[in-house]
């Protein structure tokens, strides 16, 4: 798992991808990661190296307090 996963948080960090977080569910064989980055083009250039060891589930999430912040600024 090491020499297969360890490469990966090299991989994102290079990529320009802040590791924020990194969890695993040996059973189910699932690895969960929280990620920053600018672009998902950084997410998937970093994940590259585990990519033909199963399948992603990427989800984008924004700031919802910026957002919200932003938008009570515009009145």
């Amino acid at each position: 798992m090491g020499e297969t996963f360890g490469k990966v948080f090299s991989s994102l960090t290079e990529s320009g991808v802040d590791v924020v977080g990194w969890w695993d569910d040996p059973p189910a064989h699932q690895m969960f990661f929280v990620l920053d980055a600018n672009s998902v083009e950084a997410i998937y250039d970093g994940l590259h190296p585990i990519i033909d060891q199963g399948t992603a589930c990427i989800k984008p999430v924004a700031d919802a307090a910026a957002k919200i912040q932003a938008l009570m600024g515009d009145n």
